[in-house]
């Protein structure tokens, strides 16, 4: 059986092998190295195609070229061309696959008709809603709701409330550690990086209020 194994490697592989490298290929085998060295001098003293060379203390095992017909030069030239076509043609056709690859991914990440269908009339109603409200500006029409503007003056006046009672408390805080400087506010202010609300600014941003007409709700 080792003898068997050995000599379908070597016709296989067609090349040399010491003792030690068809141990190696056939220890999946099962096949030992005393095994393997045996069934190999079996067959080479056999003469049935398996010949052993020595070089120095290395025997070198592979099968015999005697049968192996030498190919003329033209065939050599002919064989080589038909390599060469065929991986050409292996190249372009592996080229090809990758590209239809990567439009196959593209095709699948991409919307189906009844998507892009569905897409094109939200942004048709879309564009006829953003049309109807540039008319309205256009005409001045007013385009603010009254649930928009109430929803915006009820922020405000949120808000409003929370700086009064933080600046309500700053002015308490500010009278007490202050009482017994003399220097100006606005000098303290400056000099310590404290940003104060402009009296004067406040008065004529809530007369500005007062004086603006409550726009019309649609």
């Amino acid at each position: 059986m080792a003898e068997d194994m050995c000599r379908g490697l070597l016709l296989r592989e067609n090349k040399p092998f010491n003792t030690q490298g068809i141990t190696d290929c056939l220890a999946q085998f099962g096949v030992k190295k005393g095994q393997a060295q045996k069934a190999l001098d079996n067959l080479v003293a056999a003469a049935d195609g398996i010949v052993c060379k020595e070089f120095g203390k290395t025997k070198l095992y592979f099968a015999s070229q005697a049968s192996v017909t030498c190919v003329s030069p033209e065939v050599m030239e002919t064989k080589k061309q038909l390599n060469a076509s065929l991986s050409q043609q292996n190249t372009d056709r592996a080229a090809t696959i990758k590209r239809v690859g990567a439009e196959l991914n593209a095709l699948k990440g991409s919307l189906s008709l009844k998507q892009v269908e569905e897409r094109i009339e939200t942004l048709k109603q879309e564009v006829a809603e953003n049309e109807n409200k540039l008319k309205s500006v256009q005409t001045g029409s007013n385009v603010v709701s009254k649930a928009e503007r109430q929803k915006v003056e009820q922020v405000f006046t949120a808000n409003m409330g929370h700086w009064r009672k933080r600046r309500r408390v700053f002015q308490e805080l500010w009278d007490a550690v202050s009482e017994s400087i003399s220097r100006r506010r606005a000098d303290l202010f400056e000099e310590i990086g404290i940003e104060a609300d402009d009296v004067e600014l406040l008065k004529k941003q809530q007369q500005l209020e007062r004086n603006t007409p409550k726009r019309r709700c649609m």
